[in-house]
């Protein structure tokens, strides 16, 4: 009770014990408890005995550009794996990751990505769409479709492939993806699990479904590269990845980890935020209508995919995208 923190406002049981705080993780409600407590009690509240929630965006900034504010070790709790750049509270080892990825997040990247993004995601899911649409009684579910597209392009960028979602419908990489995600968020909460994995076994086993998916895809590089064999692709870029200060590559394991944490952090992030937008432009038509005709306007043959660049002339669309992040944010906390 005695610490820095008792100053700051929160439940009177929150300055004891994180047991109300775990509750409401486990059950899927961070993000409602702890806006409802910034509601109450202000941009910076004490959501456990040692752990507060920011509201304020300047101090977000302030914590997230320095290394001064660890992360919890609970980050590290999830997979069974080693840390990720994403998870790590190591902060020489997410200086060193952050050295080694950084040329694989920049535009010329992303640019040389572009044509696999769209063939995998846009392309792929108006086919089927067109498909559906063409039969009698059509019904499609824009969210499934959004989320198949997601982990296809993240297949053909991460796993040398894509998983074909869109087309067939099997669904087993992304329930063993949300397995996995489930598993972190209870291994957070409860440490005992660890010593007790037959009581999440069908999570774990979801855990080492993809686990299995992202080692045999590491393994079929591998040997393609030792015959010459390279590819533009994120995977390409991990296994070829060399820190500019020790030369370190990132091998084995730690290789797998930061795979998984491209089809984790990369999918549900994606195709939430288009199923919000999408949703939001049903809802209010007559947005929907104006920027239906400004696409329609700027780029009027349908049948040539719209590139990164080219969207910058789509200002109400670009503003559509942002508020609708800023509603329903794809990740809370």
């Amino acid at each position: 009770v005695f610490t820095p923190l008792w100053k700051i406002p929160g439940p009177y049981l929150n300055a004891f014990t994180n047991i109300p705080l775990k509750y409401h993780t486990f059950r899927g409600q961070y993000s409602s408890y702890t806006t409802k407590l910034h509601a109450k009690y202000g941009e910076i509240v004490r959501v456990g005995y040692n752990q507060i929630s920011v509201s304020n965006v300047n101090e977000l900034r302030r914590i997230l550009s320095t290394h001064k504010y660890p992360k919890s070790p609970h980050f590290e709790c999830g997979l069974s794996l080693p840390p990720t750049v994403f998870s790590t509270s190591n902060p020489e080892l997410n200086k060193m990751r952050r050295r080694q990825m950084g040329p694989m997040y920049s535009m010329p990247t992303v640019r040389l990505l572009e044509d696999s993004v769209i063939e995998a995601g846009a392309i792929s899911l108006m086919a089927e769409w067109d498909k559906k649409i063409m039969s009698r009684n059509a019904v499609v579910n824009y969210f499934y479709g959004f989320h198949g597209v997601a982990v296809d392009i993240i297949g053909v960028l991460g796993f040398g492939q894509s998983f074909n979602i869109a087309q067939t419908g099997d669904s087993r990489i992304i329930d063993g993806m949300h397995q996995s995600v489930a598993l972190v968020v209870m291994r957070s909460c409860f440490r005992l699990l660890h010593q007790f994995p037959w009581i999440a076994k069908p999570y774990n086993d979801g855990r080492i479904y993809v686990t299995r998916i992202a080692n045999k895809a590491i393994a079929d590089r591998h040997k393609e590269n030792a015959l010459g064999v390279k590819h533009i692709d994120i995977l390409q870029k991990l296994i070829d990845a060399r820190d500019t200060a020790t030369g370190a590559q990132i091998e084995g394991e730690h290789l797998t980890s930061e795979i998984l944490l491209l089809l984790i952090a990369g999918t549900d992030t994606t195709s939430n935020t288009l199923t919000w937008t999408l949703m939001h432009l049903l809802h209010h038509p007559h947005i929907l209508q104006k920027v239906q005709h400004d696409i329609r306007h700027t780029f009027p043959d349908a049948s040539t995919p719209i590139r990164y660049d080219q969207a910058r002339e789509l200002p109400l669309l670009t503003a559509i995208l942002y508020e609708s992040m800023r509603l329903h944010s794809a990740v809370s906390g």
